[in-house]
C-alpha cells in the first residue's frame, strides 16, 4: 500500500507517469545497492574495495536494470526492504551498536504508523511517519557515517 501512495504522489508532479514509476524503482535499486554495500562493509575493514564492488555489482545486474529501468517493475521496492532487514539483523549479530539506534528508530516509526492507522489518522500523515521519516533517518545515517569517515581519515 505505501507504494501506491508514492504512485499517487507522482500523479500530482509534473512528470510523465512512466518516467516517475521508473524513477521510483531506480531509487529503490540504489537503496538495495546501498544496503548490500553496508552488509559487506560490516565484514570487511574500511578501505576495502569489496563493499564498493558489491554495491556496483547489484546495480549492473541485468535483472535489476531490466526490472526497474526498462520495464518499470516495483521488484526493487521489496528487495530493498528484504536486504535492509537483513542489514539491521546482521548489525545486531555482528555487534555494531551504532546501527541499533537507526534500526530502533525505524522500528518506532513503523509502530507509530500502525498506531496512527488504528486511530484513523489521515493516510498522508501515516505515509510521512512510516515512510518518509525512516527514509530521512537512513539518509541521515549515510551522511553522518560519511562525515565520521572523513573526520577519521584526516
Amino acid at each position: 500500500v505505501p507504494y501506491l501512495y508514492v504512485l499517487a504522489a507522482l500523479s500530482h508532479l509534473p512528470v510523465q507517469d512512466l518516467a516517475g514509476i521508473k524513477a521510483v524503482s531506480t531509487l529503490f535499486d540504489l537503496l538495495t545497492a546501498y544496503f548490500v554495500h553496508r552488509i559487506v562493509a560490516l565484514r570487511h575493514p574500511e578501505g576495502s574495495w569489496r563493499p564498493h564492488m558489491a554495491g556496483a555489482v547489484v546495480l549492473v545486474l541485468p535483472t535489476v536494470m531490466a526490472n526497474s529501468g526498462w520495464w518499470g517493475q516495483a521488484d526493487s521496492v521489496y528487495s530493498a526492504f528484504v536486504v535492509g532487514v537483513h542489514f539491521f539483523g546482521l548489525a545486531v549479530v555482528w555487534k555494531r551498536a551504532a546501527l541499533h539506534v537507526l534500526a530502533g528508530s525505524m522500528a518506532v516509526c513503523g509502530v507509530v504508523g500502525l498506531v496512527l492507522a488504528a486511530c484513523d489518522v489521515s493516510k498522508p500523515v501515516i505515509a510521512v511517519v512510516s515512510g518518509i521519516v525512516p527514509g530521512l533517518l537512513l539518509l541521515g545515517s549515510v551522511l553522518w557515517s560519511g562525515r565520521s569517515a572523513a573526520a577519521t581519515a584526516q
